[in-house]
């Protein structure tokens, strides 16, 4: 007798549900045709892991394991491609992780494997978007509920790239990743420090997170921060964000000194980072302003100036954080 044969396939695609109707019998009609539809549930981080401290002890261990994957690749690896290109297409990652309404990890883990891949292959200028994009695709399917699909990223790409191209490519991104699409970023980071941080009443958390995210993904975009640890980022942004928003030093200071026992690193490291991180902001900010008088309706950065206009920045007396943290 030959056993059955068991389907372990696992398809993903949306799950099609019949919609309820205000008849139920309706539904058992067949004579009244209701079209499909869809059901997506948004991933959401567990709690029970986020309040784990061995959990954030193994992201620390991984994060160190994980240094030496990133390399300075435009010195040292990539002979056509230079510094300003990788922020035209950080950029532009950015904006198909928002437009396609991705989870904030897709973007980090995406900008994750297009360094790594760059610190160990030599591409050319024209195969860069087609990199970024298959970075973007491979994030999408490992972190979304529903990923993106190779179809729409083409027509991200103006149809520069195939879906053939991007199939294809997204089979040597594998190789040369080993594989290995789990990686800590500073999103991930920012959930733990986030979710066992006691804000002021004054402080909305949900400000003070996007905040810390907006400081995060700018600083994502730029190469001069590539070395940096993602504990190291995320601490900083957020030391930042609280600071901005309370302009209460001493809560600010003493925040970073808690978070700088947390991953195991100096207060003036992430002092340091901090400083470095908001000149940039403010210096992005200034540039955004000039847009926005140039261009009435421009939808370039948006993720930035939503986060970042009507008043709403976090100006940090740096020096005078400094200072206490000294004390």
């Amino acid at each position: 007798m030959t056993s059955p044969t068991i389907n372990l396939l696992c398809s993903e695609s949306p799950l099609d549900l019949l919609p309820l109707s205000p008849a139920t019998s309706d539904l058992f009609n067949p004579a009244i045709h209701v079209g499909p539809t869809t059901i997506e549930v948004k991933p959401m981080v567990d709690q029970i892991l986020l309040n784990d401290h061995r959990v954030l002890n193994n992201m620390l261990k991984d994060e160190i394991m994980a240094e030496c994957e990133i390399t300075d690749y435009f010195n040292k690896v990539q002979t056509q491609l230079k510094p300003h290109m990788r922020k035209i297409v950080t950029d532009w990652m950015l904006e198909v992780c928002e437009d396609h309404q991705c989870q904030p990890e897709v973007f980090y883990l995406a900008i994750n494997y297009l360094d790594r891949f760059l610190s160990k292959v030599n591409i050319n200028k024209n195969q860069f978007q087609l990199l970024a994009s298959v970075c973007v695709f491979l994030a999408s399917k490992f972190s979304d509920v529903i990923p993106i699909s190779s179809e729409n990223l083409c027509r991200y790409t103006d149809n520069s790239t195939s879906v053939e191209e991007i199939r294809e490519w997204e089979l040597t991104v594998l190789n040369v990743l080993n594989w290995e699409l789990s990686a800590v970023t500073t999103q991930s980071f920012l959930e733990h420090f986030i979710n066992g941080l006691s804000l002021d009443k004054s402080l909305n958390p949900q400000s003070v997170r996007r905040h810390a995210e907006t400081m995060a993904t700018i600083a994502a975009t730029e190469y001069k921060f590539l070395k940096l640890k993602p504990s190291i980022v995320a601490a900083a942004c957020l030391s930042a964000a609280c600071s901005g928003l309370s302009n209460q030093q001493e809560k600010a200071a003493s925040l970073l000194r808690s978070l700088s026992d947390r991953i195991e690193a100096s207060p003036q490291t992430i002092l340091t980072t901090l400083i470095q991180i908001e000149g940039h902001v403010k210096m992005f900010s200034q540039q955004e302003d000039k847009i926005t008088q140039s261009q009435s309706s421009s939808s370039v950065h948006s993720v930035y100036t939503n986060s970042l206009s009507c008043g709403d920045q976090t100006p940090t007396d740096s020096m005078q954080i400094a200072q206490m943290v000294s004390c």
